[in-house]
């Protein structure tokens, strides 16, 4: 309970410089010289960075237990006598280890040199168009398993919908480019990328017909545009090199026989002796497609 009687005997032995100081205190919050935000208001937190992208290993593959229809049996061995099984193993471990943003979990361009017997092609992957098979590309190449093998097939053919159409093939796990080619154990889920990824130079996703069929092949398109209606995986474009793969594309070829018409193999072929990431970097944009 307030002791009005006290309180009016303290205030008698106030001067006037202590009269001052209250008043001031008191006018403080009208002056505009308290806290800009009111009592109950909250501080803004700091937006947390966005999620790596992509998904884990699991959901962005099809296994061995639920493959595509009509996918053949994965191989033990590829060319270089890796062990398919073993190569899986190294890619699961490796898969969550690799990011794709920068600093501020923005998708990031991730640059690649593809080191072949005729010289290097440098690519440029696109997280943003389809995280999963850059991250699988990106595996793949850390475990070592393009290491040695080869630049494949060149198909080359003509198409009701309009001009001739011209593409490499690499990253065969047995080297000789036949559909179906075999994979090592998993099957990558397709990934819808938007439809001005156009191009020459465009780095797509082999598929051995169906849908989610693709793993471990890609291709190096040679195409001034995109076929109407491709659906197959886009996942970066040669920005450095082009004229390499025209060199392969040039090269003698031999006929694959009992496959599509244009399906053709170099006749000297052309080795990669290794997939390299460069190095990183930090203030790169990714352009628009």
């Amino acid at each position: 309970m307030i002791n009005a009687s006290r309180i009016a005997a303290m205030v008698g032995t106030w001067g006037p410089g202590m009269f001052r100081m209250l008043l001031v205190l008191c006018l403080l919050p009208l002056l505009g010289c308290g806290p800009d935000k009111k009592p109950d208001q909250k501080a803004e937190k700091p937006e947390a960075a966005a999620p790596d992208l992509g998904q884990s290993f699991e959901q962005a593959t099809r296994s061995a237990d639920d493959p595509p229809k009509d996918a053949p049996k994965p191989v033990d061995q590829t060319m270089t006598k890796k062990s398919a099984f073993k190569v899986v193993e190294q890619v699961k471990e490796v898969w969550p280890k690799i990011s794709l943003t920068d600093a501020a979990g923005k998708p990031r361009p991730i640059r690649v040199r593809i080191e072949t017997s005729l010289g290097p092609i440098v690519l440029e992957l696109r997280p943003d168009w389809a995280p999963n098979h850059v991250r699988n590309f990106l595996a793949l190449a850390r475990v070592g398993y393009f290491d040695g093998l080869r630049v494949e097939r060149i198909t080359q053919m003509e198409t009701p919908q309009g001009p001739r159409v011209s593409w490499l093939e690499a990253g065969c796990p047995l080297g000789d480019g036949k559909i179906p080619s075999g994979c090592i154990g998993y099957w990558l889920r397709d990934e819808k990328v938007p439809a001005e990824a156009a191009g020459e130079g465009l780095v797509g996703a082999c598929r051995d017909g169906p849908a989610d069929s693709g793993a471990t092949r890609f291709f190096l398109s040679l195409q001034s545009q995109r076929a109407e209606g491709d659906d197959r995986t886009f996942f970066g474009r040669v920005v450095q090199g082009m004229e390499i793969v025209r060199k392969i594309s040039l090269r003698p070829v031999i006929v694959l026989e009992d496959e599509p018409p244009g399906s053709y193999s170099p006749e000297t072929p052309v080795e990669i002796l290794r997939v390299v990431e460069e190095m990183a970097n930090p203030g790169a944009t990714l352009p628009k497609p």
